[in-house]
């Protein structure tokens, strides 16, 4: 992609960038390639295969680069993009919050299967809110429920009342600045929902570059990963209503650690939920 004067059709350029990342061994090379030219062109990505003979301005050619440098560089796509698709729709995300995941779309599902005594009056507390991806979807699909969402980063809030504002919900919003229960009001929630960090500090070297891009608050926990579990497990049956559930998600191999720190704090009824992959992903809880 250096000279000025080559021209570049988007086929052409699709094999360049796709042996390019492969060199750089970006995963799914080609999808990544796609999805970000038809970004900078503003089409579907089945519309590049319609339109492979185009050839690129020199300003799409110069947007391009950038990404497909950023990417070469370990940068995640959605980071590159400014948005992720969540459930039906698309999120702002930026490098402040963690990458909504599709694992996340089943504990929404889980959510919104549970019994309740009065499911059109519903109060949610959603901690770790990051992008707002979780009390974001559960007001779109609930419009009765009120959801307070709340973060220890300001600039993660940002991001969820971006997005909030985006699909008109504030007036069913709340956000607050706080440190899981910290700061929140004393009140009686139907649902606690959390998908809070919980990788070992010790299991860093494992992971991608990709994933490292992300925020260390939002992915790291002390305690093996599980100290805010253990912290929830202590302080949130004074904000749960009677009869109420704690929704949570969490790692790998981590759910009978969970289960028991609960168990010890006095809950006794428990729903573990599998991912697409059939790992233990999703824990129900009730007191």
């Amino acid at each position: 992609m250096n000279s000025e004067k080559e021209i570049w059709t988007i086929i052409k350029i699709l094999k360049w960038t796709e042996e390019f990342f492969q060199q750089k061994n970006i995963p799914s090379a080609r999808l990544d390639a796609e999805i970000l030219l038809a970004k900078v062109l503003g089409y579907e990505r089945i519309q590049l295969y319609v339109r492979y003979e185009q050839p690129l301005t020199k300003a799409e050619l110069s947007q391009y680069r950038e990404m497909v440098v950023k990417r070469a560089k370990g940068c995640p796509v959605a980071y590159i993009l400014g948005t992720k698709q969540f459930m039906h729709f698309e999120l702002k995300v930026n490098e402040a919050v963690l990458i909504p995941r599709p694992e996340t779309e089943l504990l929404v599902e889980g959510v919104l299967q549970l019994p309740l005594a009065t499911p059109d009056a519903v109060q949610v507390l959603d901690l770790c809110t990051g992008s707002g991806a979780i009390g974001i979807a559960l007001a779109m699909y609930r419009p009765t429920w009120q959801i307070t969402s709340s973060d220890i980063s300001v600039a993660a809030l940002q991001v969820a009342k971006e997005n909030a504002t985006t699909y008109q919900l504030n007036e069913r919003m709340n956000f607050i600045e706080s440190d899981l229960f910290q700061s929140i009001p004393q009140a009686d929630y139907q649902i606690i929902v959390a998908n809070p960090p919980y990788i070992a500090l010790k299991d860093k070297a494992s992971l991608s570059r990709e994933v490292l891009q992300e925020p260390e608050q939002a992915l790291f926990a002390p305690q093996e990963g599980l100290a805010l579990y253990a912290r929830l497990a202590q302080e949130a049956a004074r904000y749960l209503a009677p009869q109420g559930w704690i929704a949570l998600e969490y790692g790998q191999g981590q759910a009978a650690a969970i289960v028991d720190l609960f168990k010890a704090a006095g809950y006794h009824k428990f729903e573990i939920r599998a991912d697409y992959a059939g790992i233990e992903r999703m824990l129900f809880i009730q007191r």
